[in-house]
Protein backbone atom coordinates (compact mmCIF):
# COMPACT_ATOMS: atom_id res chain seq x y z
CA UNK A 1 0.00 0.00 0.00
CA UNK A 2 1.65 3.35 -0.97
CA UNK A 3 1.16 6.47 1.67
CA UNK A 4 -0.26 9.90 0.44
CA UNK A 5 2.61 11.91 0.34
CA UNK A 6 1.03 15.23 -0.93
CA UNK A 7 0.79 18.09 2.37
CA UNK A 8 -2.88 19.50 2.22
CA UNK A 9 -2.63 23.21 1.29
CA UNK A 10 -3.13 25.31 4.09
CA UNK A 11 -6.32 28.03 4.15
CA UNK A 12 -6.08 31.19 3.45
CA UNK A 13 -6.35 33.23 6.66
CA UNK A 14 -8.86 36.60 6.55
CA UNK A 15 -8.24 39.22 9.06
CA UNK A 16 -9.37 42.80 9.03
CA UNK A 17 -7.14 45.89 8.72
CA UNK A 18 -7.52 47.03 11.89
CA UNK A 19 -6.42 43.72 13.71
CA UNK A 20 -3.63 43.14 11.29
CA UNK A 21 -1.95 46.65 11.90
CA UNK A 22 -3.20 46.86 15.68
CA UNK A 23 -4.86 49.95 14.57
CA UNK A 24 -8.50 51.50 13.35
CA UNK A 25 -9.34 53.48 10.77
CA UNK A 26 -9.70 56.67 11.76
CA UNK A 27 -13.03 58.68 10.91
CA UNK A 28 -12.62 62.19 8.81
CA UNK A 29 -13.42 64.97 11.17
CA UNK A 30 -16.38 66.98 10.11
CA UNK A 31 -16.35 69.95 12.28
CA UNK A 32 -18.95 72.06 10.79
CA UNK A 33 -21.28 69.35 10.59
CA UNK A 34 -20.54 68.42 14.36
CA UNK A 35 -21.23 71.79 15.44
CA UNK A 36 -24.86 72.64 13.81
CA UNK A 37 -25.98 69.30 15.71
CA UNK A 38 -24.42 69.68 18.66
CA UNK A 39 -26.65 70.95 21.54
CA UNK A 40 -24.78 74.37 21.83
CA UNK A 41 -25.90 75.26 18.44
CA UNK A 42 -29.34 73.64 18.01
CA UNK A 43 -32.45 75.44 18.71
CA UNK A 44 -35.96 75.64 18.66
CA UNK A 45 -36.59 75.87 14.99
CA UNK A 46 -35.18 72.54 14.30
CA UNK A 47 -37.87 70.93 16.31
CA UNK A 48 -40.98 73.11 14.36
CA UNK A 49 -39.79 71.85 10.80
CA UNK A 50 -38.96 68.55 11.50
CA UNK A 51 -40.55 67.43 14.99
CA UNK A 52 -39.60 63.08 13.58
CA UNK A 53 -42.51 60.49 13.19
CA UNK A 54 -42.29 60.58 9.66
CA UNK A 55 -43.33 64.70 9.73
CA UNK A 56 -42.07 67.15 7.72
CA UNK A 57 -43.12 70.90 8.27
CA UNK A 58 -43.65 74.52 7.34
CA UNK A 59 -43.02 76.67 9.86
CA UNK A 60 -43.39 80.88 9.50
CA UNK A 61 -41.84 83.24 11.73
CA UNK A 62 -43.40 86.53 12.45
CA UNK A 63 -41.25 89.58 13.91
CA UNK A 64 -41.10 92.87 14.61
CA UNK A 65 -37.91 94.33 13.25
CA UNK A 66 -36.51 96.86 15.51
CA UNK A 67 -37.56 100.74 15.01
CA UNK A 68 -34.96 103.00 13.00
CA UNK A 69 -33.92 106.41 15.07
CA UNK A 70 -35.05 108.09 11.81
CA UNK A 71 -38.60 106.99 12.89
CA UNK A 72 -38.19 109.15 16.18
CA UNK A 73 -40.39 112.55 15.57
CA UNK A 74 -41.30 115.77 17.47
CA UNK A 75 -44.33 115.95 16.14
CA UNK A 76 -45.94 115.33 19.48
CA UNK A 77 -47.77 112.34 21.44
CA UNK A 78 -50.95 112.76 19.15
CA UNK A 79 -49.48 111.76 15.74
CA UNK A 80 -50.41 111.51 13.34
CA UNK A 81 -48.53 107.99 13.01
CA UNK A 82 -48.18 105.34 10.21
CA UNK A 83 -48.57 101.92 10.59
CA UNK A 84 -45.81 99.39 11.61
CA UNK A 85 -46.16 95.56 9.62
CA UNK A 86 -44.16 92.88 10.68
CA UNK A 87 -42.27 90.43 8.28
CA UNK A 88 -42.14 86.73 8.00
CA UNK A 89 -39.48 84.33 7.28
CA UNK A 90 -40.78 80.66 6.20
CA UNK A 91 -38.83 77.75 6.77
CA UNK A 92 -38.68 74.12 5.43
CA UNK A 93 -36.85 71.03 3.82
CA UNK A 94 -36.52 71.44 0.08
CA UNK A 95 -33.59 69.63 -0.27
CA UNK A 96 -33.83 66.33 -1.94
CA UNK A 97 -32.88 63.03 -0.30
CA UNK A 98 -29.11 61.61 -0.54
CA UNK A 99 -28.85 58.04 -0.26
CA UNK A 100 -26.13 55.00 0.20
CA UNK A 101 -26.84 51.76 -0.26
CA UNK A 102 -25.88 48.32 -1.64
CA UNK A 103 -27.75 44.73 -2.51
CA UNK A 104 -26.34 41.33 -0.95
CA UNK A 105 -27.09 38.11 -2.03
CA UNK A 106 -27.10 35.20 -0.62
CA UNK A 107 -23.96 34.06 -2.00
CA UNK A 108 -22.07 37.43 -0.90
CA UNK A 109 -23.35 36.98 2.39
CA UNK A 110 -21.82 33.12 2.65
CA UNK A 111 -18.43 33.50 1.26
CA UNK A 112 -17.44 36.44 3.58
CA UNK A 113 -15.97 34.42 6.42
CA UNK A 114 -17.19 37.05 9.88
CA UNK A 115 -20.53 36.12 11.16
CA UNK A 116 -23.57 38.21 9.87
CA UNK A 117 -23.76 40.34 12.90
CA UNK A 118 -20.00 41.61 12.38
CA UNK A 119 -20.88 42.17 8.46
CA UNK A 120 -24.08 43.98 8.98
CA UNK A 121 -22.53 46.70 11.45
CA UNK A 122 -19.34 46.68 9.38
CA UNK A 123 -21.97 47.47 6.11
CA UNK A 124 -23.80 49.95 8.21
CA UNK A 125 -20.84 51.92 9.41
CA UNK A 126 -19.55 52.01 5.60
CA UNK A 127 -22.82 53.73 4.39
CA UNK A 128 -23.15 56.22 7.85
CA UNK A 129 -19.84 57.09 7.19
CA UNK A 130 -20.04 58.40 3.48
CA UNK A 131 -23.39 59.81 4.42
CA UNK A 132 -21.81 62.23 7.18
CA UNK A 133 -19.37 63.20 4.61
CA UNK A 134 -21.76 64.15 1.77
CA UNK A 135 -23.92 65.65 4.40
CA UNK A 136 -21.02 67.86 5.41
CA UNK A 137 -20.21 68.50 1.72
CA UNK A 138 -23.84 69.38 0.83
CA UNK A 139 -23.79 71.71 4.38
CA UNK A 140 -20.92 73.80 3.34
CA UNK A 141 -22.00 74.63 0.28
CA UNK A 142 -25.24 75.51 1.17
CA UNK A 143 -23.36 77.96 4.27
CA UNK A 144 -21.01 79.73 1.54
CA UNK A 145 -24.63 80.39 -0.07
CA UNK A 146 -26.02 82.07 2.70
CA UNK A 147 -23.40 84.49 4.33
CA UNK A 148 -24.48 87.84 5.35
CA UNK A 149 -23.28 91.11 5.71
CA UNK A 150 -21.08 93.00 8.55
CA UNK A 151 -22.67 96.31 9.87
CA UNK A 152 -22.64 99.74 8.41
CA UNK A 153 -20.77 100.88 11.16
CA UNK A 154 -18.04 97.90 10.47
CA UNK A 155 -17.69 98.47 6.40
CA UNK A 156 -17.40 102.15 7.08
CA UNK A 157 -14.02 101.28 9.33
CA UNK A 158 -12.83 98.63 7.52
CA UNK A 159 -12.92 99.75 4.53
CA UNK A 160 -9.48 99.97 2.72
CA UNK A 161 -8.11 102.51 5.33
CA UNK A 162 -7.18 100.58 8.15
CA UNK A 163 -4.56 98.91 8.79
CA UNK A 164 -5.26 96.46 10.64
CA UNK A 165 -8.30 94.74 8.17
CA UNK A 166 -10.38 95.30 5.43
CA UNK A 167 -13.75 94.80 4.52
CA UNK A 168 -14.04 94.11 0.46
CA UNK A 169 -17.23 92.79 -0.84
CA UNK A 170 -18.30 91.61 2.90
CA UNK A 171 -15.48 89.85 3.43
CA UNK A 172 -13.24 90.78 6.41
CA UNK A 173 -9.70 90.58 5.16
CA UNK A 174 -6.71 90.48 7.56
CA UNK A 175 -3.00 89.93 7.84
CA UNK A 176 -2.19 87.50 10.31
CA UNK A 177 1.25 87.99 10.77
CA UNK A 178 4.16 90.40 9.19
CA UNK A 179 7.13 89.86 6.88
CA UNK A 180 9.28 89.04 10.15
CA UNK A 181 6.99 85.81 11.16
CA UNK A 182 5.52 87.73 14.03
CA UNK A 183 1.90 88.19 14.75
CA UNK A 184 -0.54 90.79 13.96
CA UNK A 185 -3.27 91.94 16.22
CA UNK A 186 -5.56 89.87 14.15
CA UNK A 187 -7.63 88.89 16.50
CA UNK A 188 -8.57 92.41 18.17
CA UNK A 189 -9.67 92.72 14.52
CA UNK A 190 -11.77 89.95 14.32
CA UNK A 191 -13.17 90.66 17.70
CA UNK A 192 -13.89 94.24 16.48
CA UNK A 193 -15.98 93.71 13.76
CA UNK A 194 -18.09 91.22 14.94
CA UNK A 195 -18.85 92.95 18.07
CA UNK A 196 -19.38 96.08 15.38
CA UNK A 197 -22.29 93.51 14.04
CA UNK A 198 -24.11 93.04 17.09
CA UNK A 199 -22.21 89.08 17.79
CA UNK A 200 -22.44 87.76 21.46
CA UNK A 201 -19.08 87.62 21.85
CA UNK A 202 -18.73 83.91 21.14
CA UNK A 203 -17.70 83.37 17.76
CA UNK A 204 -17.22 80.50 16.61
CA UNK A 205 -15.08 79.85 12.97
CA UNK A 206 -14.03 77.38 10.34
CA UNK A 207 -12.46 77.28 7.31
CA UNK A 208 -8.80 76.75 5.53
CA UNK A 209 -5.52 75.88 6.99
CA UNK A 210 -4.14 79.85 7.10
CA UNK A 211 -6.76 80.63 10.35
CA UNK A 212 -6.11 77.61 11.45
CA UNK A 213 -2.29 78.11 11.47
CA UNK A 214 -2.93 81.30 12.80
CA UNK A 215 -5.07 79.84 15.66
CA UNK A 216 -2.68 77.76 16.71
CA UNK A 217 0.06 80.06 17.02
CA UNK A 218 -2.15 82.26 19.39
CA UNK A 219 -2.74 79.13 21.28
CA UNK A 220 0.96 78.40 21.71
CA UNK A 221 1.61 82.14 22.78
CA UNK A 222 4.36 83.76 22.89
CA UNK A 223 4.48 87.91 22.62
CA UNK A 224 4.84 89.77 19.25
CA UNK A 225 7.43 92.31 18.54
CA UNK A 226 4.39 95.05 19.39
CA UNK A 227 3.79 93.79 22.81
CA UNK A 228 0.81 91.59 22.13
CA UNK A 229 0.44 88.58 23.98
CA UNK A 230 -2.05 86.43 21.40
CA UNK A 231 -2.53 83.66 24.09
CA UNK A 232 -3.75 85.93 26.58
CA UNK A 233 -6.13 87.57 23.82
CA UNK A 234 -7.62 83.97 22.99
CA UNK A 235 -8.30 83.31 26.44
CA UNK A 236 -9.81 86.71 27.15
CA UNK A 237 -12.19 86.61 24.53
CA UNK A 238 -12.98 83.02 23.66
CA UNK A 239 -13.38 82.78 19.96
CA UNK A 240 -13.14 79.15 18.67
CA UNK A 241 -11.69 78.07 15.47
CA UNK A 242 -11.41 74.55 13.69
CA UNK A 243 -10.18 73.45 10.04
CA UNK A 244 -13.08 72.38 7.89
CA UNK A 245 -11.42 71.19 4.49
CA UNK A 246 -15.25 71.38 3.03
CA UNK A 247 -15.72 74.93 4.08
CA UNK A 248 -12.81 76.14 2.17
CA UNK A 249 -13.47 74.70 -0.83
CA UNK A 250 -16.68 75.98 -0.86
CA UNK A 251 -15.54 79.43 -0.21
CA UNK A 252 -12.88 78.90 -3.07
CA UNK A 253 -9.31 79.69 -0.84
CA UNK A 254 -7.80 77.58 1.94
CA UNK A 255 -7.31 81.33 2.90
CA UNK A 256 -11.00 81.87 3.88
CA UNK A 257 -13.45 80.61 6.45
CA UNK A 258 -16.70 81.64 7.84
CA UNK A 259 -17.50 82.85 11.33
CA UNK A 260 -20.75 82.58 13.34
CA UNK A 261 -22.26 82.22 16.34
CA UNK A 262 -24.29 79.64 18.94
CA UNK A 263 -27.72 79.03 17.78
CA UNK A 264 -27.26 81.41 13.97
CA UNK A 265 -26.93 78.54 11.70
CA UNK A 266 -29.17 75.55 11.79
CA UNK A 267 -29.52 71.84 10.43
CA UNK A 268 -32.85 70.62 9.25
CA UNK A 269 -33.60 66.97 8.99
CA UNK A 270 -36.15 65.01 7.92
CA UNK A 271 -36.66 61.37 8.73
CA UNK A 272 -39.25 59.01 7.03
CA UNK A 273 -39.04 56.37 9.74
CA UNK A 274 -42.35 55.92 11.77
CA UNK A 275 -44.34 57.37 8.82
CA UNK A 276 -46.57 54.59 9.74
CA UNK A 277 -47.05 54.43 13.73
CA UNK A 278 -49.95 54.41 14.90
CA UNK A 279 -52.02 52.42 11.54
CA UNK A 280 -53.66 49.33 12.74
CA UNK A 281 -51.38 45.93 12.13
CA UNK A 282 -54.04 44.79 9.40
CA UNK A 283 -52.77 48.00 7.25
CA UNK A 284 -49.07 47.38 7.03
CA UNK A 285 -48.82 43.28 7.10
CA UNK A 286 -47.00 42.06 4.85
CA UNK A 287 -43.92 44.22 4.38
CA UNK A 288 -40.41 43.05 3.35
CA UNK A 289 -39.03 45.67 5.16
CA UNK A 290 -37.50 47.33 8.55
CA UNK A 291 -37.04 50.57 8.40
CA UNK A 292 -35.42 52.30 11.32
CA UNK A 293 -34.27 55.87 12.21
CA UNK A 294 -31.18 56.34 13.66
CA UNK A 295 -28.36 59.32 13.63
CA UNK A 296 -24.58 58.92 12.20
CA UNK A 297 -21.74 59.76 13.74
CA UNK A 298 -22.29 63.50 13.19
CA UNK A 299 -25.04 63.63 14.77
CA UNK A 300 -27.39 63.48 11.44
CA UNK A 301 -30.89 62.04 11.40
CA UNK A 302 -30.96 59.00 8.61
CA UNK A 303 -33.23 56.40 7.87
CA UNK A 304 -31.70 52.65 7.99
CA UNK A 305 -33.92 50.69 5.55
CA UNK A 306 -33.46 46.37 5.22
CA UNK A 307 -35.41 44.92 2.41
CA UNK A 308 -35.68 41.29 1.71
CA UNK A 309 -35.94 41.05 -1.87
CA UNK A 310 -36.88 37.82 -3.36
CA UNK A 311 -35.99 35.09 -3.89
CA UNK A 312 -33.31 36.45 -0.97
CA UNK A 313 -31.13 39.34 -1.55
CA UNK A 314 -30.73 41.61 1.25
CA UNK A 315 -30.96 45.42 0.32
CA UNK A 316 -29.12 47.55 2.71
CA UNK A 317 -29.46 51.58 2.82
CA UNK A 318 -29.09 54.48 4.55
CA UNK A 319 -31.20 58.06 3.73
CA UNK A 320 -30.93 61.69 5.18
CA UNK A 321 -32.50 64.52 4.10
CA UNK A 322 -31.16 68.09 5.43
CA UNK A 323 -30.69 71.96 4.81
CA UNK A 324 -28.98 74.35 6.28
CA UNK A 325 -30.80 77.45 7.26
CA UNK A 326 -29.75 80.80 8.70
CA UNK A 327 -31.52 83.72 10.72
CA UNK A 328 -33.70 85.57 8.68
CA UNK A 329 -31.52 88.53 6.38
CA UNK A 330 -35.00 90.74 7.09
CA UNK A 331 -34.67 91.26 10.72
CA UNK A 332 -33.42 95.19 9.81
CA UNK A 333 -34.69 97.34 8.45
CA UNK A 334 -33.25 99.12 5.20
CA UNK A 335 -30.95 102.01 6.73
CA UNK A 336 -30.36 100.13 10.14
CA UNK A 337 -26.61 99.81 11.33
CA UNK A 338 -27.29 96.23 11.30
CA UNK A 339 -28.98 95.36 7.65
CA UNK A 340 -28.27 91.97 6.42
CA UNK A 341 -26.21 91.09 9.32
CA UNK A 342 -27.10 87.31 10.42
CA UNK A 343 -24.13 86.33 12.43
CA UNK A 344 -22.94 84.54 9.10
CA UNK A 345 -19.39 86.19 7.98
CA UNK A 346 -16.70 85.77 5.66
CA UNK A 347 -13.16 86.41 6.89
CA UNK A 348 -9.80 86.05 4.66
CA UNK A 349 -6.18 85.87 5.82
CA UNK A 350 -4.46 88.28 3.47
CA UNK A 351 -0.93 88.51 4.44
CA UNK A 352 0.61 89.20 0.91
Amino acid sequence: MSLNSIYSVCPAIQTGLPEAFGLGQTPEMLPFLEFVNSPVNTRAITQLVSPGGGKKRTVKLSFFPRLPESQVSEQGACGPFDAIGDNTKEYEITNPAITSGETLSPEDIAEYCTNNAVLLNQKLALHLDVIDRAVATQSATEVAALIGSFSTSAEAYYTNTNPDGYINSNVLEMKTRFTSGEQTGWLQTLKQATAMSNYSGNEVAFGGPAFNSAFQRAMAGCCTNSGLNIQELLRMFGTAFAYDKRIATALGSPNKAIVTQPGAVQLLSYQLAGWKDGFPPAAIQGSNYVRLGAFTRAGVPVDILFKDDCPGELSISVTAQTQIITLPDNMFYVGDDFYGVNYLNEIEVKNA
